[in-house]
């Protein structure tokens, strides 16, 4: 009678430099035959010793996180370089009796000369600026030298965008007028801040420069100074509101929104008043507001009354 059937045992011979060496006792020569291993056998070992491939979509999950960011994709914000942060600075523009901002100026909104929403009168008070430079200025500095007088100069006119920040450098100008320079010189003292005023806003009002200095003169002389504001022969103790509030009183059509008052401390800085484009005073956005301390601020006498007092 035939025998039960039994498959064929199929073995992997290993390679010699796998079998037992012939020094092992005969106790246990049966190691020193090469070593015989089943098909079954060797494909378990083969597959637990290759690692399982990762499901589709998925790559192997990282030990550590990676050192470096990966490349930024459309849609993608990522953070402007220092250079180009500051070239997208300002809501409004903050500065001395020069030049100087702060704030955003419509991030990356395209900038159209003609195309904003109304103006900023921007006066500064020259005795703080001056008190900032020191020893700085020289003798002969016009706004800052030796017999110097200024109280309020006139530091531009800035075109500004109804919800948020202002149009700067539309355009690549060339050199100013000498003769415009000149004359805007005894309420701007500075032949550098002119040509600044200029590049940066100017060229965003839509106007020729005779028209738009022409604007931005008669605008700042048709002001009407409080007088103990005029040429104060020492510091003049006073608050936002009430500085405000006599302004308003002497330039009738001002209203008290529009106006802000800035300082340095607790120093007057700056007074800026809004207008609409076509000149006339308007309320200002939110986004002009007064930057001075409520209870109190100091407004620094001028330069020539310091030196011709007692």
């Amino acid at each position: 009678m035939m025998g039960a059937f039994r498959p064929a045992r199929l073995s992997v011979r290993l390679p010699v430099f796998l079998s037992v060496p012939r020094s092992v006792p005969r106790s246990i020569s049966w190691l020193r035959s090469p070593l015989r291993l089943s098909v079954a056998t060797l494909a378990t070992l083969l597959f637990t010793a290759c690692p399982t491939p990762a499901k589709t979509g998925q790559g192997p999950v990282p030990t550590t996180a990676p050192t470096t960011a990966a490349p930024a994709t459309a849609g993608t914000a990522t953070a402007a370089p220092p250079a180009a942060a500051a070239q997208t600075g300002g809501t409004l523009e903050s500065s001395d009796a020069s030049d100087g901002e702060e704030g955003q100026n419509g991030g990356h909104r395209q900038h159209i000369a003609g195309q904003f929403d109304y103006y900023v009168l921007s006066l500064s008070w020259s005795p703080q600026f001056c008190a900032t430079r020191g020893k700085q200025a020289r003798p002969d500095d016009t706004q800052c030298g030796a017999g110097a007088s200024f109280g309020f100069v006139l530091h531009g006119l800035w075109p500004q965008y109804a919800a948020q920040g202002y149009p700067e450098s539309c355009a690549v100008p060339g050199p100013l007028d000498a003769t415009l320079v000149q004359r805007l010189v005894r309420i701007m003292p500075s032949q550098r801040l002119v040509q600044h005023e200029w590049q940066k806003h100017g060229t965003c009002s839509g106007l020729s420069p005779e028209r738009y200095f022409t604007a931005a003169e008669s605008l700042f002389t048709a002001l009407r100074i409080p007088p103990r504001y005029q040429k104060p022969t020492a510091p003049v103790q006073t608050t936002p509101a009430e500085l405000r509030q006599e302004l308003v009183s002497a330039n009738p059509g001002l209203l008290p929104d529009s106006l802000a008052i800035y300082c340095r401390g607790p120093m007057l800085r700056e007074v800026r008043i809004c207008y609409s484009k076509d000149l006339k005073p308007q309320r200002c956005a939110a986004t002009v507001h007064d930057g001075c301390p409520r209870a109190g601020i100091t407004v620094l006498p001028t330069l020539a009354a310091v030196t011709a007092s007692p």
